[in-house]
């Protein structure tokens, strides 16, 4: 999969900006400020229906269009599949997304079509912080390509949202609240049953994949990087181990069990990477998890899905930087986009690596 062209309407600083792509290696280029992430967020958004940040689709819009009468804002995207990809929010309308101008019924029919892999510089993150954002890889990885899983994190989040406002409403009667809670557990568990066995199935084949990139990124064999899937709930009998956490559920007004509290422990020699982890083995630890996502995607589809990255060579030296070069040179034959300030830099990296690429210079707002 490849996006050849790109046409942003409205969104972040982009008044209008209309973009061609090369199929190998992008460098998208300027200071600071002016609009390269904004440019990577808008093929991310194309890709998923959101923003990669916690961001509000109304606060997208660009500033001085924002107050206009009718605001909004679009993104188009010309694929190598001869599709073509859009999206628009409007305020007043809400989003919608299309493909070949045919309206999809559900937004989460749409992920998977552009397959893609990103890293941004608050990833890190995910090595450093604790579980919600590894959750989030994980689903957003699996959700890509099987649209059963999806759907049953998409009811499980409703319906769990649902069981939350009702633990915390103190107003209800004992009685009344247990018959809601028992028919809010009914339906949790097959979603939970699901969701269970996605992760199960892919951390099974996910470790290897990140084991062997960490180990070609960091280039020693002493050290083994690892992928943990720690569940919350410590039996196979769900329905019982959500009626047992009740009492505690009631006491703090949330739902203190299930796929919403698993974690996926990053170890590095059987440490926590979190605690034990250097800056640097930090940073291989993630492009290792993004190495080994594109694999798993590449594997599952039987196409190369698209790689950003944002800002990721800032402070790697030389060396470091040819070495991961080399490694996307190698494992890596699809679409590529990196944002950097030096632009000599990328582009001697890219010769380097005998790269075929295109520089995209951006310089402010258009």
């Amino acid at each position: 999969m490849q996006i050849e062209r790109l046409k942003v309407t409205n969104f972040k600083n982009y008044g209008c900006g209309d973009f061609e792509f090369h199929p190998r290696l992008n460098l998208v280029l300027g200071d600071n400020g002016m609009g390269k992430t904004n440019l990577l967020d808008a093929i991310y958004y194309l890709a998923f229906g959101k923003s990669y940040y916690s961001i509000t689709d109304r606060q997208l819009i660009r500033f001085d269009a924002a107050d206009g009468s009718d605001p909004f804002f679009r993104i188009e995207g010309d694929t190598t599949s001869s599709d073509l990809f859009a999206v628009t929010y409007a305020p007043s309308k809400g989003k919608t997304i299309y493909r070949n101008k045919v309206e999809y019924d559900r937004i989460s029919d749409h992920i998977g079509e552009i397959p893609l892999v990103s890293v941004f510089p608050e990833d890190i993150y995910m090595i450093r912080h604790g579980s919600a954002l590894r959750r989030k890889f994980v689903d957003g990885t699996i959700g890509q390509l099987d649209r059963n899983y999806l759907l049953a994190l998409v009811q499980y989040n409703r319906i769990l949202k649902q069981k939350n406002e009702l633990l915390k409403n103190r107003r209800m009667s004992w009685r009344d609240k247990t018959i809601l809670l028992d028919k809010y557990d009914i339906e949790l568990r097959p979603r939970v049953a699901k969701i269970e066995a996605g992760r199960i199935d892919f951390v099974r084949e996910f470790d290897p994949l990140f084991s062997i990139y960490y180990e070609k990124i960091a280039q020693r064999d002493h050290e083994k990087a690892e992928m943990i899937y720690a569940r919350s709930l410590n039996s196979m009998d769900i329905g019982g181990e959500l009626n047992a956490a009740r009492a505690d559920d009631v006491n703090k007004g949330r739902a203190t069990k299930g796929p919403h509290k698993d974690d996926f422990r990053l170890l590095l020699n059987q440490n926590k990477a979190k605690q034990f982890a250097s800056q640097g083995q930090q940073k291989s630890l993630l492009f290792a998890l993004k190495l080994a996502q594109f694999a798993y995607i590449k594997n599952a589809l039987k196409q190369n899905p698209i790689l950003m990255l944002d800002d990721f060579f800032e402070k790697l030296d030389h060396r470091r930087i040819d070495h991961v070069m080399g490694l996307l040179a190698s494992e890596h034959s699809g679409q590529i986009f990196v944002t950097d300030t030096d632009a000599d830099r990328m582009i001697a990296m890219a010769e380097r690596a005998h790269l075929d690429y295109k520089t995209i210079y951006i310089s402010g707002d258009r």
